[in-house]
């Protein structure tokens, strides 16, 4: 078995499969990248476990490359592991397996193919998401469900935790699945999916993290936990005739004003247990702020540092 991974998501997953007696025999891993303000080069976070693990490492920009397919043949491999390694597997490179490719995949697919389905379910409200194991073929994400688990997503969990939760959860059930292959199971042929219930879950960009305070209270807390701990909901807000000042909302829940007649994003009340903000059809109350290069401190920590009055304006 030949692993492929790149971020934190991915480490339990090559960890559980260690564990369980089916280590791989290569991890496969993006270059180092600048990961610091420093700008210091360093390994992505499976990179760094396979070396914990003393499992052998290849570094591929494009999996594609002749270099790295000729590499991959020589291990002459059973199967293919893949878990949020980023890249696009050729027909050639899918392949190289005897048994095929796997893919742990943190949705309950055909919901939420693509990139960013943990931050995409929470900001749509869906009640449940989970993990699944899919054979790989060409087409994103659209390969055959082997297994899946669903669990629900928690009131108030961000999308960092949810992601810690179901890597966890992920691992268990991939290393199910690759034990089972291990040991001589049946090839798993798995059931295909449903393309009309597929949905895309398309890539956060940076913008995305604009608090949008015309957006529901519900709606606005559901956008400010799918982009938690990245790109982070943030706006400016000033404080009486000061100059603006640059905050990141890191916990906010839904207000209890409704009929609400001031402009989105004017502050209603300042206090302790919470900022109330003004939004679209009610309120938000902002419980967790971050000025920019200062701590994450509770309301009434944030009130202690910039004194926001009833009037005052996010935008």
């Amino acid at each position: 078995m030949v692993f492929f991974g790149t971020p934190e998501a991915a480490v339990p997953a090559l960890r559980t499969l260690a564990a369980a007696g089916v280590p791989p025999v290569l991890v496969v891993v993006p270059p180092e990248r600048p990961r610091t303000r420093g700008g210091h080069r360093e390994p992505a976070p499976v990179a760094a476990a396979a070396e914990v693990l003393g499992l052998p490492v290849l570094s591929a920009a494009d999996v594609n490359a002749p270099g790295v397919v000729a590499a991959l043949h020589a291990r002459r491999p059973d199967l293919f592991v893949i878990v949020a390694f980023g890249q696009i597997f050729g027909r050639e490179v899918l392949g190289l397996p005897r048994l095929g490719t796997l893919n742990l995949h943190f949705s309950l697919l055909p919901r939420w193919r693509g990139a960013a389905p943990v931050q995409r379910a929470i900001e749509a409200g869906d009640p449940t998401t989970g993990v699944t194991v899919q054979r790989v073929e060409e087409r994103l994400d659209a390969g055959a469900v082997v297994a899946r688990r669903e669990t629900p997503i928690e009131p108030g969990e961000r999308a960092g935790d949810l992601e810690d939760r179901l890597s966890d959860v992920g691992a268990a059930l991939l290393a199910d699945v690759v034990a089972h292959l291990h040991d001589g199971g049946a090839l798993i042929d798995g059931k295909s999916q449903d393309r009309a219930l597929a949905t895309y879950a398309r890539k956060v960009e940076k913008a995305e993290g604009r608090a949008d305070f015309t957006l529901s209270p519900a709606a606005f807390e559901r956008r400010a936990r799918a982009f938690h701990p990245w790109p982070l909901a943030s706006a400016e807000v000033r404080s009486g005739k000061g100059a603006p000042v640059r905050v990141s909302i890191h916990r906010v829940a839904a207000g209890r004003a409704s009929g609400v007649r001031s402009k989105p994003g004017t502050v209603l009340a300042a206090a302790k247990d919470g900022i109330e903000v003004a939004c679209g059809k009610g309120s938000v109350v902002l419980l967790e702020l971050q000025r920019a290069g200062g701590k994450v401190l509770p309301a009434a920590a944030f009130l202690n540092g910039l004194r926001l009055a009833k009037g005052d304006r996010f935008g």
